[in-house]
């Protein structure tokens, strides 16, 4: 896990994660969970915002005072990385 970031209204939290065995720029996920106080290892009410292909690097999370949440990927094909907001759920 990497990069959690609270939203503006401190309801919810972005983060980043990886399976053991792919790097960080490689293929990573970009999930956003309700923040509720406490840990928990249940993430059946996480929601998954970008990556999971295996091929998607998705990095540095920043949320917007707005609420929209913005972030890096590589998902394209271009030759640069844009950003790219999510969108709310």
């Amino acid at each position: 896990y990497a990069h959690p970031r609270p939203s503006p209204d401190g309801s919810r939290f972005a983060y980043v994660a990886w399976d053991l065995g792919a790097m960080p720029w490689d293929a990573t996920r970009l999930w956003v969970a309700p923040f509720e106080g406490g840990a928990t290892a249940d993430t059946a009410s996480h929601a998954l915002v970008a990556g999971g292909d295996g091929d998607t690097s998705v990095l540095q999370p920043a949320w917007h005072p707005s609420g929209a949440l913005y972030f890096v990927s590589d998902a394209t094909t271009t030759s640069s990385v844009p950003g790219t907001q999510a969108t709310r759920s």
